[in-house]
């Protein structure tokens, strides 16, 4: 009897660890080989290129993405001005580690050429840019729920909302101010659905420019 107790918690054991969620990390540089920081690098689901997981590189280029779940995922980073890399990663992995060396797009290509992909967010100066479609929510979901899943952004349970800690004062709708200085009346009456684009960014810095 207890040789069968002790190969049954064997097994349990084994399932257990190889259960146990993965980490991925390495370094972005450019094509003479220099470290890029402001990278956005994902882990997008295959079947809809929505996201998974996500990370930004630091100032010396390096990112750390952890508990990854057991599957396939679709790895892109990416960084305005450049092509974006792309990679089909199975995890586990053997060896958590990917380095990655990105090169300039052509200048030449039309802004229309070059949109050529989902990128959940981008970072564009004083502005951080979320692609709305590339968050997975429920059909009735409100613009709440779908900010929740944006990485950067909290919703607290009354509705109160920070970007990059910094607390949201106001929403612009299509570049007009939402019914006041109320975040929650536009968070919460607009359709997840019906939001294309979600802008992040300073109005005084705005101003400045």
């Amino acid at each position: 009897m207890r040789r069968i107790v002790l190969l049954f918690l064997s097994f349990l054991l084994t399932e257990n660890v190889c259960a146990q969620p993965s980490s991925l990390q390495g370094m972005v540089v450019d094509s003479s080989l220099q470290s890029l920081s402001f990278v956005t690098v994902s882990l997008l689901y295959p079947e809809d290129s929505t996201l998974a997981y996500f990370g930004v590189t630091d100032s010396y280029g390096k990112y750390s993405i952890t508990n990854i779940r057991e599957g396939s995922y679709l790895f892109v980073s990416s960084l305005l001005g450049y092509k974006s890399f792309r990679k089909t990663l199975k995890f586990p992995l053997d060896k958590g580690t990917l380095d990655v060396r990105m090169t300039p797009r052509s200048t030449l290509l039309r802004e229309a050429e070059i949109v050529d992909e989902r990128i959940p967010v981008i970072f564009k100066n004083d502005t951080i840019e979320y692609d709305g479609a590339a968050y997975r929510v429920n059909p009735d979901a409100d613009a709440e729920d779908l900010l929740k899943k944006m990485p950067g952004i909290e919703v607290d349970k009354s509705g109160n909302v920070k970007a990059q800690g910094e607390e949201v004062k106001s929403v612009l709708v299509d570049g007009k101010e939402f019914f006041g200085n109320d975040p929650k009346v536009a968070t919460r009456n607009i359709p997840a659905d019906a939001v294309n684009k979600v802008q992040v960014f300073d109005k005084k810095a705005k101003k400045s420019n």
